[in-house]
C-alpha cells in the first residue's frame, strides 16, 4: 500500500495552547512536559478513502473541527497556538509516515481575520483615500504652478511630498485588498501584501529625505545669508548647540542643494536601503507592518538609521535657524 496509516491507536494528537502559557511550552524539554500546558488536545483519527480506481492512490485523510469558546468575563484577547505531536516517539521508535496538513482557523462569525485586526480594512481604505487626496491636491498645485510664468518650475520638495503621499495611498489600497481576501480565504494576496510593504518603505524614505533637506534649508535658500550659502563662516558667540551646527555645516550645504550638490548615487542607495530592509523583514514575518517590527535585525537597523537621521537633523536644523534669525 502506498500510504501507510499511522501506527498504534492514533498517538498523533493536536494540542492547543494559549499565548500566556506558550513561553513555558517552548522552555519545556520533553514532549510529555510540553503537552501538560495544553488547554485541550484531540487525537488525529485517519480515515481511508473509499476504494475506487480514482482514489486508490490517495492518502488517508482526517478532518478535525473544534469550537473554542472564551470564558465569560475574559477581557484579554487570546492568541492560540496549535501543534501536532506524537509523544510516543520519546518512548519507543516506530515508523513515521509523511503527514500533510492544512490548518483552517476561523472566528465564530466565519472570518479568518483575528480579533485584533478587525477594522484594519476600513482603516487602510480611509488612509488610502486621505493620502490619495493629498497626492491629488499636490499634483494639481504642481500643474497649476507650471502654467504660470512667475513659477516655471515647482519646487522639487512639493513633487517629492506628492510622490510619498501617492506611495502611501497605493500601499494602503494594496493592503486593503489583502485584508479583505485574508478574511475570506485565510491567506490573502501575497503580492498585494508585499507590494504594500515596499510602497510603505518608499513613503518612509521620501519623508525622511524630505525632512533632512528641509531642515537644512532646502526651501529657504533665498532667505539665508551669503556666508551661510558658502558654508564657510562660523557663527558668532557660538553656544554648544551652535558649535554642533557649525560642524554640520558641510553636510547642511549639500542637503540644502540635494539636486545639484549631492552625488547622484545617494538617493538611489537611500531608497534601495529601505526596500532591502522591507523585503528582509518579511523573512521573519509576512505581516504588512513587520517592516516596523523591532524584534529582528532589519527592524533594529531601521531604528538605528532613524536615530542617525535625528542626530543629523538637529544640528542641521539649528544651523539653518541660527542663520535666519
Amino acid at each position: 500500500e502506498r500510504w501507510a496509516t499511522y501506527p498504534g491507536s492514533s498517538p498523533l494528537r493536536i494540542y492547543a495552547y494559549v499565548d500566556e502559557d506558550y513561553p513555558a511550552v517552548l522552555a519545556a524539554p520533553t514532549c510529555q512536559e510540553k503537552v501538560k500546558f495544553a488547554k485541550w488536545s484531540q487525537p488525529v483519527v485517519w480515515r481511508k478513502p473509499k476504494v475506487t480506481e480514482k482514489a486508490s492512490k490517495d492518502p488517508p485523510t482526517t478532518r478535525i473541527k473544534r469550537e473554542v469558546v472564551t470564558p465569560k468575563g475574559w477581557t484579554k484577547t487570546q492568541i492560540w497556538f496549535f501543534t501536532l505531536a506524537d509523544c510516543s516517539l520519546e518512548e519507543y521508535e516506530h515508523a513515521v509516515p509523511e503527514v500533510f496538513y492544512e490548518a483552517d482557523m476561523r472566528l465564530g462569525d466565519g472570518t479568518h481575520l483575528p480579533v485584533f485586526e478587525r477594522g484594519m480594512g476600513t482603516l487602510h481604505f480611509l488612509n488610502a483615500l486621505a493620502s490619495g487626496g493629498i497626492a491629488a491636491f499636490l499634483v494639481a498645485q504642481v500643474i497649476d504652478l507650471s502654467r504660470k510664468d512667475r513659477v516655471p518650475h515647482p519646487h522639487v520638495a512639493v513633487i517629492l511630498l506628492g510622490a510619498s503621499a501617492l506611495a502611501d495611498s497605493l500601499s494602503s489600497f494594496c493592503e486593503w485588498i489583502h485584508v479583505r481576501q485574508y478574511a475570506s480565504n485565510g491567506h490573502g494576496v501575497y503580492a498585494c501584501d508585499a507590494f504594500a510593504a515596499m510602497l510603505e518603505a518608499l513613503c518612509d524614505a521620501g519623508i525622511a529625505a524630505l525632512l533632512l533637506c528641509i531642515g537644512a534649508g532646502w526651501t529657504l535658500r533665498s532667505s539665508l545669508s551669503d556666508d551661510e550659502k558658502a558654508g564657510r563662516s562660523p557663527l558668532r558667540s557660538e553656544t554648544i548647540a551652535e558649535k554642533l551646527a557649525t560642524l554640520a555645516a558641510p553636510v547642511a550645504t549639500r542637503l540644502r542643494y540635494p539636486t545639484s550638490r549631492l552625488p547622484q548615487w545617494v538617493p538611489y542607495v537611500f531608497v534601495l536601503f529601505h526596500l532591502i530592509l522591507a523585503q528582509w523583514s518579511r523573512v521573519y514575518n509576512d505581516d504588512f507592518d513587520t517592516f516596523h517590527d523591532f524584534d529582528h535585525a532589519p527592524g533594529r537597523i531601521l531604528v538605528a538609521s532613524r536615530l542617525a537621521g535625528a542626530c543629523l537633523f538637529v544640528p542641521v536644523a539649528l544651523r539653518s535657524q541660527a542663520c535666519l534669525f
